[in-house]
């Protein structure tokens, strides 16, 4: 075997050694030369057997372009490995699996259908007059008075549950303002949206969810659910309002059994009225003081008096028609009057005209007419109208 081609070159400067012996150092670095070579086609076989797993296992032809192989950014020290040249065949990927997305958590802002109001209204509507059917009564319409929306809108604002407004004015007397002209008998519920979703402010509940909880609620309170269930309703006048906390639905019912063509009137010490009634015949006229209403706060609202029922305020007095010749009543009351003016007739038509001095004599505040009438036995007021006299 013939010598190293460094080998004669460097005895040629250094000497021949002794003997032609190498000398120990030599063969040393004869041995280091060799371990470099090994190291350097190790590493390429190496190389090359990754290049070849990598090519085995694309086994399906694709349509879709290659992708883009990228080397190594750092390689052996030993030697500088060329990059490969040849691309592995193109593959089409598998088909993932379908996945079943789970539900999103409460915690997590939810998007909430959207309805229009009317939609809101017809769905209130359609609740109330499913749980009348359900106890054989006929169903309600809806009403056009806005006291019940203003109600709602004010109670939403400005977090309070009251029958009470914060201009202090109760139920009958917005319904009066707002052109009402019927009795009125409301019912109120508030429902928070953090029942379901916990107090994150992101979360939001269907409305309609909530208008079902708040007819749920109501049912299931003897006094709401006696209102909801009162036969002599006609009409449901609603208020609907609704934020990220809270939903507040007010039901303001009505009957639709007086029409008036003279509106209660005070002139003087004289109480005028006139129209048509379309139940039963005319028995008495009351009338019922309040204070004129002062401002309330939200936190008074909440708080007795106001956070509980209403009434008509006080009874000063009632207008009884006039009796026949030779009779006469024998149980009045101190205020307790006899109409200067009954007029009644078959067709339901009535003008009635009365002196009040001493029921006014309470002095300034709401007075308000309820016209009662007797039907299959029942005494039931066909309206309640407010003056307000300051």
């Amino acid at each position: 075997m013939g010598r190293p081609w460094w080998y004669d070159s460097y005895w040629e400067r250094q000497g021949k050694p002794p003997g032609g012996r190498l000398p120990t150092n030599r063969r040393n670095s004869s041995t280091s030369g060799c371990l470099i070579v090994f190291i350097v086609i190790f590493v390429l076989l190496l190389f090359g057997l990754v290049v070849w797993s990598l090519s085995g296992s694309q086994t399906s032809p694709s349509t879709n372009p290659p992708p883009t192989v990228t080397e190594p950014s750092q390689q052996s020290p030993a030697t500088n490995v060329p990059s490969s040249t040849s691309t592995p065949p193109p593959v089409e990927p598998a088909p993932a699996p379908e996945t079943v997305k789970p539900p999103e958590s409460p915690s997590i802002p939810v998007q909430t259908p959207v309805y229009q109001h009317e939609e809101l209204l017809a769905y209130a509507l359609e609740l109330i007059n499913r749980d009348r059917m359900a106890n054989g009564l006929e169903p309600v319409t809806l009403g056009s008075n806005t006291a019940a929306q203003k109600h709602a809108e004010e109670r939403l604002a400005n977090r309070f549950s009251s029958h009470w407004g914060m201009d202090g004015l109760k139920p009958y007397m917005r319904y009066t303002l707002a052109g009402g002209e019927n009795y009125e008998a409301e019912n109120g519920f508030m429902t928070e949206t953090y029942w379901i979703g916990g107090r994150d402010p992101s979360y939001k509940r269907d409305p309609k969810e909530m208008l079902e909880q708040a007819q749920q609620g109501l049912m299931t309170s003897p006094g709401h659910r006696k209102n909801i269930l009162n036969e002599w309703h006609k009409k449901v006048n609603l208020g609907i309002a609704y934020d990220n906390e809270r939903l507040d639905l007010v039901q303001q019912f009505e009957g639709n059994y007086i029409d008036f063509n003279e509106l209660p009137s005070i002139s003087g010490d004289i109480l005028s009225l006139a129209g048509k009634v379309t139940l039963g015949t005319i028995e008495n006229v009351s009338l019922y003081y309040d204070p004129l209403p002062k401002p309330l706060s939200p936190e008074q609202l909440d708080a007795p008096p106001y956070d509980y029922a209403y009434g008509l305020g006080e009874d000063i007095g009632t207008i009884l028609p006039p009796l026949p010749s030779g009779f006469f009543y024998i149980d009045l009351l101190p205020t307790d009057v006899v109409a200067t003016t009954w007029e009644t007739n078959s067709d339901g038509l009535f003008t009635i005209k009365a002196d009040i001095s001493k029921m006014l004599e309470v002095g300034e505040g709401v007075y308000t007419i309820v016209v009662w009438v007797e039907a299959n036995g029942e005494f039931i007021s066909v309206s309640n109208y407010s003056i307000f006299i300051d």
